[in-house]
């Protein structure tokens, strides 16, 4: 390849370079930008799709404050005569069934008990949670939400609060609460179920769109009918606090992407067109520039063939070509004087070397037959290897030398193969020594890290769920080690019948070091919190005696939790590790982060703090350790904190199982086929319902 395209090629791979190194953070700020906004866009029309549930249906609102206020259904209910208020409902049903199409009526009371229900058939259960919605109505009067009823088909539902307690519900078509939407954020809307079952909308439109539609939850962009529209999803959710159904909203954004679609391909015409103009304007100015130089070339090529005769044009310019040219001539007219003295030195070495020839053999022929032919032989070999001998001085040294040179490497050459063969058989003894050792030492050290390796496992609870007999709460947690033997731990016990202790830590590094340092820190905050000290306690305890003499600097990141089952009140203490999140039954994710203490190993005499927080039924508190956050990709993008809170939205009303396993799924899909660079440890704690008796004490994990 000639130097003038290696240049080219070298400036175009630059050039390119450097505009992809300038466009890819223009091209990631319009990115971030673009999901910005779709953030930005998802959460104003969720709190307009939150005001249109609030607010209800006119109808089914004011059928239920007429049912709250009816005088005889109150007496009736006082009287706690069923068979009355059954009755009477029966009457009221057809006038309110008329005016705002009520599908059914129930009436709770104070307890949570259904006290009777307009349904037919055998109901023993409300339509909708009574306990929250009890606790709502204490600070509202009117309720509003959306439930799944059989067959999957979702209604809306008005709770009006009683005057004796208890609530009475009212259940209807959802086309008015779709319909106020629609009129709300002004873009065609669709209600779908769970299995994309069209509730609300135009359905031509919808069998359409829906294969076109993903299903991970995010704001899809579809085209349809040569025109593009943007898809906004939006969950639906019971008062249970469960998935029933998808609310999305259609807008047309043709425009926009067009705009963009020319503003890229302008852009990358433009680029393209400068990029070409510039190579073509370098080619030519190399292929002129560099003219000259290609004449010395064949110049030096012909005087590497022998030929000194060739000529060479100096050109007039003084620059490094030039110079060249220079150089070359110099070496052309030294070339002839060599090939001219050369010439004559043949003639010589010529002459000498048949005089000193018919000697050798004037000499071979007075001696014996194997003698004469030993030295005819090396008289061989002597012409042969003087041919190629230098030419300074007379043809008989030469021949001289090769003689001498000839017997010499006899006597070296026999020698050099007796080392060599003594050297190779004692390296080879050696070699299989060493290799034996090694393998034997290998083997050594990989039977003690997988003796470490089902210790550490052997140590973490494996049986789920691992008290049976308490449903007051769902737990689960998992870890992946990064290496034979891992840094992290999890851990739990329950403390007494109605308090459950919970731990999740990351040692600093990995490997045999840091499993010996978090299972220390694991044993003095077990013996700690079973004994009743408090949870900041406990970890000021354990870091002063991680602290003192530790000359390895290694330190350990702890987050330690006790729930009271009873209350649901939920003390926590940090130790420099990440915080947990607390998915609310409503989807709503709040981080604790408000106090967190420096990592157990530090420093001695550190205080933590103790933090107060409540969790309901249907919260679920999610502990990770920072290999969840920190798992990177091929291109060394990072799972972070965004994407797991994603997850836990998506997958949080689900059992604690199927959230931890959702969790790794998805680490597993966005790593790829990356190495796993630290240990991943996710513990999830679900809080079912409040405790109401006393439970004998159980416990699950294994004491290190």
């Amino acid at each position: 390849m000639l130097l003038k395209t290696r240049i080219v090629l070298v400036v175009a791979i630059s050039t390119l370079l450097i505009v992809g190194i300038t466009v890819a953070p223009a091209v990631l700020v319009v990115r971030m930008t673009d999901e910005e906004v779709d953030r930005t866009r998802l959460d104003f029309q969720k709190a307009l799709w939150l005001r249109s549930i609030d607010s209800g249906s006119p109808a089914l609102a004011d059928a239920a404050r007429s049912l709250a206020e009816d005088a005889e259904m109150s007496a009736l209910r006082t009287r706690q005569d069923r068979a009355g208020t059954a009755a009477r409902l029966a009457t009221l049903l057809p006038r309110h069934q008329r005016e705002a199409d009520v599908s059914r009526i129930d009436v709770v009371g104070r307890d949570g008990q259904l006290l009777t229900t307009s349904q037919t058939g055998a109901v023993d259960a409300p339509l909708v949670d009574a306990v929250a919605v009890i606790r709502e109505t204490e600070n509202r009067s009117v309720v509003a939400g959306i439930e799944a009823i059989a067959g999957g088909r979702l209604i809306a539902v008005v709770n009006h609060r009683l005057p004796d307690g208890g609530f009475v519900t009212v259940a209807g078509p959802l086309a008015p609460l779709a319909a106020g939407f629609e009129n709300a954020i002004g873009e065609e809307v669709y209600v779908v179920t769970l299995g994309q079952g069209l509730i609300y909308g135009p359905s031509s439109i919808w069998d359409t769109v829906r294969p076109l539609i993903s299903s991970s939850g995010g704001i899809d962009e579809v085209r349809l009918g040569g025109r593009w529209y943007q898809f906004v999803p939006l969950s639906i959710t019971n008062s249970f606090g469960s998935v029933i159904g998808t609310v999305y909203s259609r807008r047309d954004i043709t425009v926009v992407h067009q705009q963009k679609t020319i503003v890229l391909m302008a852009t990358l015409s433009l680029s393209m067109l400068l990029f070409l103009v510039l190579i073509t304007w370098l080619y030519a100015y190399l292929q002129n520039s560099l003219r000259p130089l290609t004449e010395v070339t064949d110049a030096v090529r012909a005087l590497a063939r022998g030929d000194a005769m060739v000529s060479v044009e100096v050109p007039s310019n003084a620059d490094e070509i030039g110079r060249i040219a220079e150089a070359v001539e110099v070496f052309r007219r030294n070339a002839k004087q060599i090939a001219l003295e050369d010439f004559r030195s043949r003639i010589q070495r010529a002459h000498q070397h048949n005089l000193i020839h018919g000697e050798m053999q004037r000499l071979a022929g007075t001696l014996e037959p194997a003698a004469r032919d030993e030295l005819i032989n090396d008289l061989g070999q002597i012409e042969q290897q003087s041919k190629s001998a230098d030419g300074n001085g007379s043809a008989t040294d030469a021949m001289l030398t090769v003689a001498f040179k000839i017997m010499a490497e006899r006597v070296v050459d026999q020698h050099q193969r007796l080392s060599v063969m003594l050297q190779e058989r004692t390296a080879d003894l050696e070699i299989v020594r060493e290799a034996l050792a090694q393998r034997t030492q290998l083997n050594r050290l990989r039977e003690e890290f997988e003796v470490a390796r089902e210790l550490q496992l052997s140590s973490l609870p494996k049986t789920f769920p691992p008290f049976p007999d308490r449903r007051e709460f769902d737990l689960y947690a998992a870890m992946r080690p990064a290496k034979e033997v891992g840094g992290d731990f999890f851990d739990f016990t329950l403390l007494d019948s109605h308090r459950l202790a919970v731990f999740v830590g990351d040692a600093s590094g990995k490997g045999m070091s840091a499993a010996m340092f978090i299972l220390t820190a694991r044993s003095l905050l077990r013996s700690s919190i079973t004994r009743g000290v408090p949870i900041a306690e406990c970890l000021a305890l354990a870091n002063n005696t991680l602290a003192f003499e530790n000359d390895t600097m290694m330190f350990a990141t702890i987050f330690i939790a006790v729930l009271d089952l009873s209350t649901g009140q939920l003390v926590c203490s940090n130790a420099g590790h990440n915080p947990p999140y607390i998915r609310r039954r409503n989807g709503e994710i709040v981080c604790l982060s408000e106090q967190t203490g420096i990592a157990l190993g530090v420093m001695e005499d550190a205080t933590f703090v103790q933090q107060n927080h409540r969790m309901e039924p249907g919260d679920t508190l999610l502990m990770f350790s920072d290999g969840v956050t920190e798992a990177a990709d091929s291109r060394d993008r990072l799972f972070d904190e965004t994407r797991l809170v994603t997850t836990l939205k998506t997958h949080g009303a689900r059992d604690a199982k199927s959230l931890t396993d959702n969790i790794f799924m998805a680490l597993d899909t966005f790593v790829g086929t990356a190495e796993q660079a630290d240990d991943i440890t996710v513990l999830a704690l679900r809080l079912m319902h409040l405790q109401s008796r006393v439970l004998p004490i159980q416990r699950a994990s294994l004491a290190v």
